[in-house]
């Protein structure tokens, strides 16, 4: 029943902001007049880099922030995960994802708290942002990948939409397709 209602309201519009390219094509495909790309932004007066000394005793922490929607993207690369954090060598800490289990991966879930979360990002040794290349995901405007980053986390990330824009292989980060390549980085 709602499945054109983006697009009308598209069409209707003055002007349409988007956060990417992928989402103007589409306001243009459905005829939008005006499209204005405003890529997405955060607050940098609330994030700093969490410059964290060695911690011999303290497993590798991969780190996730999303939505339960959103945390069957982890299914995906839990191969990968449970490979990496193998013999306590490493733990996923995901804030906001709801229970989920992913066989073999030790998982610490925390609830998305707005005051606590950028503490929380900058508990993480990695961030990740794993994704199918489909057409919502393709749509998707990088948000956590951006707050790993301000948080002066190393990020691995699926090429998939604007993560290929946000993540400069080797250079600030990681993209990762296959099980291979997400153990890899």
């Amino acid at each position: 029943l709602l499945g054109k209602k983006i697009a009308r309201v598209m069409r209707g519009a003055k002007l349409v902001t988007v956060g990417n390219a992928y989402l103007a094509d589409y306001a243009r495909r459905v005829g939008a007049a005006r499209i204005e790309i405003i890529p997405t932004v955060i607050d940098l007066e609330k994030y700093s880099p969490a410059f964290v000394t060695h911690r011999s005793s303290a497993p590798f922490t991969i780190g996730w922030i999303g939505s339960p929607s959103t945390a069957k993207y982890l299914k995906a690369i839990a191969p990968a995960l449970a490979e990496v954090c193998a013999g306590g060598k490493g733990v996923v800490r995901l804030i906001g994802s709801g229970q989920i289990h992913l066989p073999g991966v030790p998982v610490e879930v925390f609830p998305w708290n707005e005051t606590t979360e950028i503490n929380e990002l900058k508990q993480f040794d990695v961030g990740i942002m794993p994704l199918p290349d489909e057409p919502w995901e393709r749509g998707k405007c990088g948000f956590k990948l951006i707050q790993y980053m301000a948080c002066g986390l190393p990020v691995v990330a699926s090429p998939v939409g604007v993560n290929s824009k946000i993540v400069e292989q080797d250079v600030n980060g990681y993209l990762a397709e296959t099980t291979a390549e997400w153990i890899q980085s």
